[in-house]
């Protein structure tokens, strides 16, 4: 991991001798865990400091504002999954899940897509489902349906926030009904996000005949799964 990783993960990782060739030393199991803690909170601080980590020089972690829950957004499959529960006792999973004719047109909208071909995005959602179906045995993790949380922002945000133990705030849902986040890789826009999302041409309106029947072939085992319907 040394090598790997550099002189910042070193400084991390390091035993209480800091010669070089004794980087190797064993240490006990629940500190290289908190070394790991560090380390993975100092490589997600960003500049709005919605969740700031520093350190001492004596390597005591300060919680920014004392906040006690850290949010943020991952891709992992199942092996990831169990080492971030590992790593991070009481970690939960928000897990959203959204048709995948919407999730493959929105894709062709944005830089780091655009540029696929069509099978290529359809693979890439195809096979996001399948890895994510471990999430279903997880009894630490919530799905959500993006239909049920654009249509039902209040009633969704309720059982995320009785999911994670945190009082009943109507603030989130509010900002979900009333924001657009990029919307097709555009800045974020205050409108009301139901409407906006409705008054929009099926997703797959524009798609030729080609296209059409490629994304049956790719993607209609992970839409049977997701209880998605394909209306062509």
């Amino acid at each position: 991991m040394i090598p790997l990783l550099g002189r910042t993960a070193y400084q991390y990782f390091r035993g209480p001798n800091r010669l070089y060739h004794q980087r190797y030393t064993a240490i006990p199991c629940n500190e290289v865990l908190e070394r790991l803690r560090s380390f993975c909170f100092d490589c997600v601080w960003d500049d709005e400091e919605l969740f700031t980590v520093t350190h001492s020089e004596l390597g005591v972690r300060r919680d920014h504002t004392c906040l006690q829950r850290w949010g943020t957004r991952a891709y992992p499959d199942e092996q990831s999954a169990q080492g971030f529960a590992a790593l991070f006792p009481g970690t939960l999973f928000i897990h959203i899940v959204r048709n995948g004719i919407e999730v493959v047109q929105s894709m062709a909208k944005y830089k780091a897509y655009r540029r696929l071909d069509f099978e290529k995005r359809c693979r890439i959602w195809a096979l996001r489902v399948m890895r994510d179906k471990f999430l279903e045995s997880r009894n630490d993790c919530f799905s959500i349906r993006f239909e049920n949380l654009l249509d039902h922002p209040e009633e969704v945000m309720s059982g995320v926030l009785s999911f994670l133990g945190l009082p009943h705030d109507d603030a989130p849902a509010r900002f979900l009904a009333q924001t657009v986040i990029h919307p097709l890789d555009q800045g974020t826009i205050k409108t009301n996000a139901r409407s906006l999302h409705h008054s929009r041409p099926p997703a797959y309106s524009t798609w030729t005949e080609k296209e059409r029947v490629s994304f049956r072939a790719i993607c209609g085992k992970s839409m049977a799964l997701l209880n998605y319907s394909i209306p062509f």
